[in-house]
């Protein structure tokens, strides 16, 4: 995995956490919900409470692990609905604060309902480093 593929991933995943994203680990046809994360310099772990496989303690390393994410294409109409509504939320904040002389711009709830859905908004999907959830009824 390169590096630049790793710090993306991980990032992703630490957004995912307290919705309890599903993964693969290890390429084992199991899934896992992601419990916690152990940045350490350079190599990070993944800790999964159901991997019990005496070897590796509930740790994963995160070259092994895949979340399940949803393509944003797949979104249903009613959550395309719900997305746009948090979307003019956050344009209505962004007018507010230039009108204001400020300017201040956050997609913090856009981004938090992203990950709440398990949607792939940063392309995951097509570099290989997630999987399609798309069907697999695990959410």
């Amino acid at each position: 995995m390169e590096p630049g593929d790793k710090a993306l991933l991980l990032e992703d995943l630490c957004g995912r956490i307290m919705y309890g994203v599903k993964c693969s680990v290890y390429e084992d046809t199991n899934v896992y919900t992601l419990s916690g994360v152990l940045p350490n310099k350079g190599y990070n772990e993944l800790y999964f409470e159901e991997l019990d496989w005496k070897e590796c303690e509930g740790f994963a390393d995160i070259q092994y692990c895949k979340p399940y994410l949803f393509p944003i294409s797949s979104m249903t109409e009613e959550q395309r609905i719900e997305f746009r509504k948090i979307m003019d939320i956050v344009e209505a904040r962004c007018i507010n604060a230039c009108c204001k002389g400020g300017f201040t711009l956050s997609y913090t709830d856009l981004n938090d309902w992203l990950n709440k859905n398990n949607f792939d908004y940063r392309g995951l999907i097509p570099k290989g480093l997630a999987n399609d959830a798309t069907n697999l009824k695990i959410y």
